[in-house]
Order: structure tokens, then sequence, then C-alpha cells
């Protein structure tokens, strides 16, 4: 959506014009359905629920939003992310990690693509899936810009210069912002991961002394 259009669908929003909400999902429902799916995975409810709550909190919050502190196309995907944080928070990581599983592997594959780093990913099944949703919280809590560039240039294929008239950015300046996101990504990989070795070398320890 180009910055003029934005701006008047944006005035229009606050303004509480249903043409304009029409206008506004029509233009970001399929884009945050893909989004979230790409971070949460394929479970269709949990999907809905997401960007339901996303468009629901949208309309709440329409009132507050100001263009003069960032885009629409900004403030929409923050409200996503927000969501998406608070899915994670909300389930317990043995319950993630069952979901992970019925959810087919995750497409280790090309989430493993993300962490340029195949010693990180053991080969165990059970380790890569636990990795894989790692690699999900991951997403989830990095900035949304970082995240939704890290899916289109490593899940989605898209090359750097598609990227770069999709955001209508400089090539130059979406290399230099995936760089920035790839090391946002790693720092906060390897916080979560090491979160979850302590949790399962915790959880070994207790389920060893129950068995004694």
């Amino acid at each position: 959506m180009d910055e003029p259009n934005e701006a008047e669908l944006g005035e229009r929003i606050v303004r509480g014009d249903w043409d304009a909400w029409d206008a506004f999902y029509d233009a970001y429902a399929t884009r945050l359905w893909r989004y979230t799916a790409r971070i949460v995975g394929r479970n269709h409810a949990d999907v809905h629920d997401i960007v339901q709550n996303t468009f629901v909190e949208a309309a709440r919050s329409a009132h507050r939003y100001d263009a003069n502190r960032g885009t629409l196309d900004n403030w929409i995907w923050g409200i996503a992310a927000h969501q998406i944080q608070r899915h994670f928070r909300s389930q317990s990581r043995s319950e993630l990690l069952a979901r992970a599983v019925v959810d087919g592997g995750t497409r280790t594959a090309d989430l493993r693509r993300l962490l340029e780093n195949p010693e990180l990913c053991p080969d165990e099944a059970y380790e890569r899936v636990e990795t894989c949703q790692t690699v999900r919280q991951t997403l989830a809590s990095i900035l949304p810009d970082y995240a939704r560039l890290l899916i289109a240039k490593y899940l989605d294929n898209e090359t750097t210069i598609h990227i770069a008239e999709l955001t209508g950015q400089s090539s130059d300046a979406v290399t230099s912002k995936l760089a920035r996101a790839r090391r946002a990504f790693r720092e906060k990989f390897m916080q979560l991961a090491g979160e979850v070795s302590e949790t399962s070398i915790h959880a070994k320890v207790t389920e060893d002394h129950e068995r004694a």
C-alpha cells in the first residue's frame, strides 16, 4: 500500500469509517494470516484466534492511532506481534512442543536455515522440534519488521531485490536491515535456547528423582 493511500485510510479508520475498515481488512487479512501461520504453525484455530484478536484490538485502539508516531502498516503488524507473543506466553512449553509434533515437524529444514549454524540443530527428532519451537518464539520476540524480513527471505525464498520492490526500499537498505535482523535473531535465539536448556535439565533431574 503506497503512503498517500495508507495515510488517507488511517484517517478514515480513526473517524470510524466502515468502508475504510473493509478496505483495511482486505489489505491485511491474508498477509496477517500467512505471517501468523509462519510463526505459530499451521494449527487453524490458533492462527484464526490470533488474526481475529489482532483486528479486534485494532478496532478497540483505532481512536488512538497517530500517523505521526508511525505508519498504519507498522501499527497493525505491531498489534499482531503482541497477540503472537501472548499466544506463546499463554501455553506451557510441553503444549507448544506437542503442537509442533502434530504440525509435522514445522518445516524443520526451512526453519533451520535461519540459524545459519547446523551445530545448533541436533539430529534427534524431539530436539529438532524443540529447536523449531525456539525459532518460532524467537521470531515472535524480535521486532515485527525483522521477523517479516527474515520470513520473506528465508522461508518464502524471496530475493533481496523483490523484497526491496515490495517494501519500497533500496536493495542496499534491505541488505543492511537483513544483517541487523539476523543479529537480533541470533542474540534472542541464544537467550531462549539457554532458557530451554535449563528447563530441560531441570525436567530431567526431576524425572530421574521421581523414578528413584
